[in-house]
């Protein structure tokens, strides 16, 4: 028999020597129309996404970092492929040698802070925000995954807003809804 065919996507960079390095990398199960992403698909994933950003800010309003780490655990379940392996996640905020969040332990020290791992993580989330728009600049969708750029607008709860650029790939396994995979 065949056995298993994978879709395969690599993107490659030459490094300051001229060598050839792997800069993307994407593996998925062959295309399956049930599991096509679509642009609205797209969109409902960011409302949900800034919805929950919305929801962990007002937890730590109402209930501290323990209610408000209790609701981002629960958001980066429900939203984030962290269960299918690691994701490429570079936090807005995030530098130095703690720079991306592969692990969800990484993404939640991210959104609420508190962390000793993380010790530099002021908590995104719990920032109060109130509001988030989306400006799309581009998107991709191809079967079970979907690419999307453009600008997140987040407005805190005294009309403050910051403007960041967002990328996010969300992924469809067959029978599940989108998950960011890749943000």
């Amino acid at each position: 028999g065949i056995g298993t065919v994978v879709d395969k996507t690599f993107g490659y960079q030459k490094d300051a020597e001229g060598v050839m390095r792997i800069i993307l990398h994407h593996s998925s199960l062959p295309f399956n129309p049930e599991a096509t992403i679509t642009s609205e698909e797209l969109k409902g994933a960011r409302e949900i996404w800034g919805g929950a950003l919305c929801a962990v800010s007002a937890a730590y309003d109402e209930g501290g970092i323990e209610k408000a780490t209790e609701v981002a655990n629960g958001a980066l379940d429900a939203a984030y492929g962290y269960n299918m392996g690691d994701v490429l996640f570079k936090p807005t905020l995030a530098s130095g040698d703690q720079t991306f969040r592969p692990t969800k332990d990484g993404a939640l020290a991210y959104f609420v802070g508190h962390s000793d791992e993380y010790p530099n993580d002021g908590g995104f989330g719990i920032k109060g925000w109130v509001k988030t728009e989306w400006e799309t600049a581009a998107e991709y969708t191809k079967g079970d995954v979907g690419i999307w750029q453009g600008n997140g607008k987040f407005t805190d709860k005294n009309g403050n807003v910051t403007i960041v650029d967002k990328t996010s790939s969300e992924e469809r396994r067959e029978g599940e809804e989108c998950r960011y995979r890749r943000t």
